[in-house]
């Protein structure tokens, strides 16, 4: 080898060769790929730790870039030693260091790209678990970890004996054809890569999803497999590798496009965690969002959709053939992404409010029905008007169910209160609603100048966004939470919680509503509830799990507007927020987060309803979340809002002295009942 290094530096004296470095783009391109690989792992065990949950798919990146730490610094060492520049710029005994060191390199090279590799199929096998598919990924993870071997075992033993690969003074033995050994490596690198790629893409058709999610999900993990391009780039600069005499000047380009190829698999292999952490720091950001199905415009008010209207559908589960699994796919992704516990920190100061936005991530917006009318409770989908929805007024909340002739469902008993005087089907003409309270009844009766013309039978002529901030204290008015939903309109749905109510001052005054903030604006109300254990005789019917019950049926009514599967619908609550006028009990807060609900908001807290003589189960909403980390969902909890209004619905009925509801009087039998014969109604929606 002395001699051919001293033939050359006579070479280059005589024709006056260029000594030229390759060294300086070496190292940007090494330093580049490394720091890039650094901190997509960095960005995706942050989005990781918004869990708390770590999977076997994260030791291999961690391990894979641990590993890639030897590889980069062979390389870094080989440039001191003058690997870049020409042979004939060496020093003696160069060359045989930097051969020793490129040795060292290729084998560990082989081993960083299979951890990188597993990562990304132990990956998809925690977001797909159809049978078939699970069988193909370890049959996959088998091809990997085999291939792999044998490479790395040609590659150890490549030469014979083994010092002949980087000392050609040794006479005896023989070494493989190791350029045709780098083409095997790299072609059989570049079907792995194929595989990886076409495994997933395969599911795609059995996803029940629009074209365009189906797009979406296509070029996830399209960016997640496109390590084979810069594997076919360096496929392309082979042909000098092993028939070099100039191997310090041309196996650069072999190194660097090696060097690309680790990072941009690692890199790939962190992109679908970056994707959620990046929808969550930046929701604006479109490049990664599924755009929601929008309505006809046909079907605003309309009862029922055709079986052909596949707006309202947004199946996110997958199908693998004709498997009747159940839902096997999340679009999420990263199931580990969400459901962690809250974070002791996550409180904030504004008053009446405590945010626990603890469960990281956001999802695709759903359900942008802008006109989907409130319903009560109410299962009965066999009878003629499944939701006993009065054909004169389509958005009256909490009177629809009085027609019903299904004895467990029927509710005209609920208030368990024989001197409430009888409430009529529809308002009298002569008596005006204000967002669901007559005029005197105005929770802003200073601001009546502003809202309501007259007590006469007009309606109110400034709407009620313009209005609701002057009904709320000073320094709620530009107070939002993470999600952009500011406090007025906060306020403004934990009314409709209230007006969810069958009146103004039933006994058990516990409402709420399901809404849609992802519709933009105010947001629309999905459906409502309110307790109804004395009607139906069923005591798991408290108003959020009535709520919940009748948003199950609106979903999933084959004649309704959605006609969604049980699947779909079970995905839905995933976009939506449940307000109710009373924090949840142990039994309503786990229904809660079974639901997947993406936010939780609740008025009145329990230990304000114990002090007013309510027996509770005192296990707060909080410590139910706390324990709840496990789940693969992700809710956030707004407690304590509006108070001041919501706990006058509870503080009356073990208090003889105390204030009824605004509108309501104290009866004969001492129980508050409504004054007049307002209908709690709800123009505006």
């Amino acid at each position: 080898m002395q001699d051919s290094l001293d033939l050359a530096k006579l070479q280059a004296r005589q024709c006056n060769l260029p000594h030229e470095s390759q060294t300086t783009k070496m190292l940007a391109i090494l330093v580049t790929v490394y720091v890039t690989a650094l901190i997509a792992i960095g960005l995706r065990l942050i989005a990781k730790s918004f869990a708390k949950i770590w999977s076997t798919d994260d030791a291999l990146i961690v391990a894979a870039i641990v590993i890639a730490i030897a590889p980069f610094s062979l390389v870094i060492i080989m440039a001191t030693m003058g690997f870049g520049t020409h042979l004939y710029d060496l020093q003696s005994g160069q060359l045989t260091k930097i051969l020793q060191l490129l040795y060292a390199a290729e084998i560990v090279y082989v081993f960083v790209l299979l951890f990188a590799k597993l990562s990304l199929v132990t990956f998809y096998l925690r977001i797909f678990t159809v049978p078939r598919f699970r069988m193909a990924a370890y049959s996959l993870i088998a091809f990997l970890v085999l291939g792999q071997v044998i490479i790395g075992f040609l590659t150890i033993f490549s030469c014979h004996p083994i010092e002949l690969f980087w000392n050609k003074d040794i006479h005896t033995g023989g070494c493989l054809d190791i350029n045709q050994l780098a083409y095997a490596n790299s072609a059989l690198a570049i079907l792995q890569d194929l595989i990886i790629l076409a495994l997933p893409i395969a599911m795609l058709p059995g996803l029940q999803m629009n074209k365009n999610k189906k797009i979406s999900v296509a070029v996830i993990f399209l960016l997640g497999s496109v390590g084979f391009i810069s594997t076919i780039i360096r496929l392309q600069v082979l042909a000098v590798f092993g028939n070099s005499i100039d191997p310090t000047w041309d196996y650069v380009p072999v190194v660097w496009w090696t060097t690309i190829e680790l990072g941009v698999v690692i890199v790939c292999a962190c992109l679908p965690m970056i994707r959620n952490l990046v929808e969550k720091w930046f929701p604006n950001f479109k490049l990664f969002k599924w755009s929601s199905p929008k309505p006809s415009k046909d079907s605003v008010g309309s009862s029922s959709v055709g079986t052909d209207d596949k707006s309202y559908k947004m199946g996110r589960y997958q199908k693998f053939g004709r498997s009747t699994s159940p839902p096997q796919f999340s679009d999420n992704y990263v199931r580990d992404h969400i459901g962690g516990p809250p974070s002791k920190t996550d409180e904030i100061s504004p008053t009446k409010y405590r945010d626990m936005y603890a469960y990281g991530g956001y999802k695709p917006k759903v359900l942008e029905d802008p006109m989907s009318p409130p319903q009560p409770y109410d299962l009965s989908w066999r009878s003629t008007n499944p939701y006993g929805i009065s054909g004169e007024n389509p958005y009256a909340v909490g009177k629809t169910n009085y027609r019903l002739n299904i004895e467990m469902l029927e509710r005209k008993d609920r208030n368990f209160d024989e001197e409430l005087p009888d409430i009529p089907e529809h308002p009298e003409q002569t008596e005006v609603e204000y967002y669901g309270r007559c005029c005197e009844q105005q929770l802003c009766e200073q601001q009546q100048k502003h809202t309501c013309s007259t007590c006469g039978n007009s309606k109110p002529q400034v709407p009620m966004p313009a209005a609701l901030p002057q009904c709320l204290p000073q320094e709620w008015t530009t107070w939002t939470t993470d999600d952009g939903v500011d406090a007025s309109t906060r306020a403004y749905w934990m009314r409709q919680a209230n007006l969810a109510l069958p009146n103004l001052c039933p006994f058990a005054a516990f409402g709420a509503v399901v809404v849609n903030h992802t519709a933009g604006g105010l947001g629309e109300l999905v459906c409502t509830g309110a307790n109804n254990n004395q009607g139906s005789g069923n005591p798991t019917l408290h108003g959020e799990m009535v709520a919940i019950n009748n948003c199950s049926a609106i979903f999933t009514d084959p004649q309704g507007r959605y006609n969604m599967t049980p699947a779909d619908a079970l995905l839905a609550f995933g976009d939506l927020t449940l307000y109710t006028n009373a924090e949840s009990c142990p039994m309503c807060a786990s229904a809660i987060r079974w639901a997947g609900f993406k936010e939780y908001v609740y008025g009145t807290n329990i230990d304000a309803l114990v002090d007013m003589g309510w027996g509770q189960i005192t296990v707060s909403s909080k410590e139910i979340f706390n324990q709840s980390s496990s789940l693969s969902s992700e809710t956030g909890f707004l407690g304590d809002v509006l108070t001041n209004e919501t706990d006058g619905f509870f503080s009356w009925q073990f208090r003889p002295n105390a204030t009824c509801p605004q509108g309501c009087s104290r009866a004969a039998s001492g129980r508050c009942a409504p004054r007049s014969r307002c209908r709690v109604f709800n123009p505006a929606l």
